[in-house]
């Protein structure tokens, strides 16, 4: 799994506290994952596109305040998706082999 972290809040020894994570996932979909509170469960989000992920895919994610648009080479696969308007960092996570 690969990430895009957005609004990462971290702790005095730089571990992920809260974010909002855009993950294309091993089965080919989408996940949006908003961890908005340190400690709380998660709200995830997660869209099967049926994507071949042997090949390279573009991601871009539009976060602007509460709403959240998600595009996949070009095409829009999430449309105003609530999330938590909070500031923060950005980086990428890496999971996996």
């Amino acid at each position: 799994m690969c990430s895009l972290s957005a609004r990462v809040e971290r702790d005095g020894s730089r571990n992920a506290q809260t974010l909002l994570d855009f993950a294309l996932i091993n089965n080919g979909g989408l996940a949006v994952i908003d961890r908005s509170a340190v400690g709380g469960d998660a709200v995830v989000t997660a869209v099967d596109l049926g994507l071949d992920v042997t090949q390279p895919h573009s991601l871009i994610a539009v976060v602007q305040d509460e709403l959240v648009d998600v595009y996949i080479d070009g095409e829009r696969v999430i449309d105003d998706l609530e999330v938590t308007a909070r500031t923060g960092t950005y980086g990428l996570s890496l999971v996996g082999r």
